[in-house]
């Protein structure tokens, strides 16, 4: 079922390709996970009782890939499961990528599976809910 957008309402937005929406949401997600990282690290300076916990880790991850696809689906305007999903799979190929460039950690395939599961699925649901904001 086609949605529809009424132009009084300024619900009339223009169409984007997908392929470049995608690329640019990933770049957001990368940024956004930099201020994450910012925030944590400016966090465990202020508090000394804060620990970096691999939970935070992965929150500010998963928050940024949400952040990403969100802003990748309301570009495109349609198709938000396919950008989000899209955006979280590149965010995680790229972040396991940088990872494995850096040499921060030992990289196993379950693990590596796990996070682009988690990234892709993330990033679908905060894709459709991006085209319906």
């Amino acid at each position: 079922m086609g949605e529809v957008r009424s132009p009084a309402a300024g619900g009339d937005r223009d169409s984007q390709p997908m392929a470049p929406a995608v690329l640019w949401s990933v770049v957001v997600a990368l940024a956004a996970t930099a201020l994450g990282a910012l925030i944590l690290a400016l966090g465990l300076l202020l508090f000394d009782e804060l620990r970096p916990t691999p939970g935070a880790l992965l929150a500010v991850s998963l928050a940024a890939v949400a952040v990403g696809a969100l802003w990748g689906s309301r570009r495109v305007g349609h198709g938000g499961l396919w950008v989000g999903g899209a955006t979280g799979l590149g965010y995680g190929l790229v972040t396991w990528a940088l990872a494995g460039i850096f040499q921060l950690g030992s990289l196993n395939l379950l693990g590596v599976v796990q996070a682009l599961v988690a990234a892709a699925v993330v990033g679908a649901v905060a894709g459709v809910i991006g085209v319906n904001l």
